[in-house]
């Protein structure tokens, strides 16, 4: 419901003529900017005040006691709950009695030790690279919708809306048909899927055999029940990873890893389609429309597409299904070299798309060939 109401209010008030809109008048970027700020802002006093949560640790002695007087076998059940949750290692050796909030050093070695396991390394470099690589794409869409295609922000939010309908119809059916289907075959079968139908509307569009917002949009409506099919995916692979007690350290982890991979593979894109094609973020070649600028246009969505199709070579790094990630979890190996290779990596990564994005969006900078320009006059 949330989306659906940022969806209205961007449509409807980013209407006007200055935005692409077909109305006189319309909100401001600056004044848009502030109503969204105004709930956000909101819910920082709202989660101060009125969220609650108890400090509690994995297991009780209580708890601990009960399952050692119904077995009898003390070591019968350590050995049970050790495996059951393998990061507890201390479990038997410390008092789970006390509860007390934990030292920013305390959350910083409980982070450490996540990070050494070698089937959570996995998941990181999936998370990480799969969005990476498959988010490197031409700097050309933006303009072939607008130029070409000619969609308007307010079909653009409507359409999109309708989408969020069957995105939540893609769940519901991965939900009855294929929730022990395999994780890596379902992300091969999608991601093919939605560039094969992506091809269509974008090169019918790109050789003007058909121009239409309506028809172009349409591609919006398609991808959503196999876009959802692979959010099933990352979203399953969090939850296995999770173990007692580390529930919300794993989601913050892994998401802002996921994350991560867009901005970088935005900076990757500004570099390399400003290198390799000429003129590419130019609105006046979209307006002249020559067939050379068309061919120039359209390989740039073929490289798009060959590196979409590349990021399934991230597949073997994830599990094909929750008992395999139980498997790794129970097995694999944990090494301090992994905790270091990711912390090094995602603070590379975020330094530099944090460098490229930024030189991009400054008039002084955005010439630069670092930024994807094509280099400032001296």
């Amino acid at each position: 419901m949330g989306q659906i109401l940022a969806l209205l209010l961007v449509g409807l008030g980013l209407n006007s003529w200055h935005y692409n809109g077909s109305f006189r008048h319309g909100l401001s970027f600056p004044s848009l900017c502030a109503i969204f700020a105004l709930p956000a802002a909101i819910m920082i006093p709202i989660s101060w005040f009125y969220v609650n949560e108890e400090v509690v640790s994995s297991f009780t002695d209580n708890e601990i006691t009960i399952h050692l007087e119904n077995s009898g076998s003390k070591t019968r059940i350590e050995n049970k709950i050790i495996q059951q949750y393998p990061h507890q290692d201390t479990l038997f050796s410390q008092s789970s009695s006390k509860k007390s909030a934990l030292s920013i050093a305390s959350y910083g070695r409980q982070v450490f030790s996540l990070l050494r396991s070698r089937a959570f390394f996995m998941i990181v470099l999936f998370q990480f690279f799969s969005p990476l690589i498959s988010g490197i794409s031409t700097t050309a869409a933006g303009e072939v919708k607008q130029h070409w295609a000619k969609v308007q922000n307010l079909q653009h939010c409507l359409f999109s809306i309708i989408g969020l309908g069957l995105f939540a119809l893609g769940l519901h059916l991965v939900k009855i048909y294929f929730l022990s289907y395999s994780w890596r075959s379902m992300t091969l079968v999608t991601t093919i899927f939605l560039n094969l139908i992506d091809m269509p509307f974008t090169f019918l569009t790109v050789y003007n055999i058909i121009r239409n917002q309506y028809f172009y949009l349409g591609e919006v409506l398609i991808i959503e029940i196999p876009a959802a099919a692979n959010f099933v995916v990352s979203t399953f692979v969090i939850v296995e990873m999770a173990q007692a007690g580390s529930e919300g350290l794993v989601y913050g982890l892994l998401t802002t890893t996921a994350n991560l991979g867009s901005p970088v593979s935005q900076a990757i894109s500004n570099q390399l389609f400003g290198a390799a094609f000429h003129g590419l973020s130019d609105a006046e070649n979209y307006i002249h429309d020559t067939p050379s600028f068309r061919n120039i246009v359209a390989l740039s969505f073929l490289l798009s597409y060959f590196f979409a199709f590349a990021s399934l070579i991230t597949l073997p790094l994830l599990p094909h299904q929750k008992d395999h990630a139980a498997r790794r979890l129970r097995h694999w190996p944990k090494h301090d070299s992994y905790a270091y290779i990711t912390i090094i990596l995602l603070l590379s990564a975020l330094l530099y798309s944090l460098t490229v994005n930024l030189l991009a969006t400054m008039p002084s900078t955005m010439c630069m060939r670092i930024a994807g320009g094509s280099g400032c006059d001296s």
